[in-house]
């Protein structure tokens, strides 16, 4: 799931227009156990970034999840 939510604010003296901060906030499940992560720039974050860091986030988790837990 993604969720994209913008803010915008003054930019810049000297600048026309305002500065607009997006965020995406992503939330993978893996089997039980799940991952959230965000990417967040002035203007639009690069879907591209996004999307490489949720296959990367994914996949540690689901090497993580094969070792089995620890027993603390």
């Amino acid at each position: 799931m993604t969720v994209r939510g913008a803010a915008t604010g003054p930019g810049d003296a000297g600048e026309a227009a305002d500065a607009v901060l997006t965020v995406d906030l992503v939330a993978v499940r893996v089997g039980d156990d799940a991952l959230s992560l965000t990417n967040g720039t002035l203007g639009e974050p690069a879907d591209d970034a996004t999307r490489a860091a949720v296959e990367a986030g994914a996949a540690r988790l689901t090497q993580a999840r094969r070792q089995g837990r620890a027993q603390v």
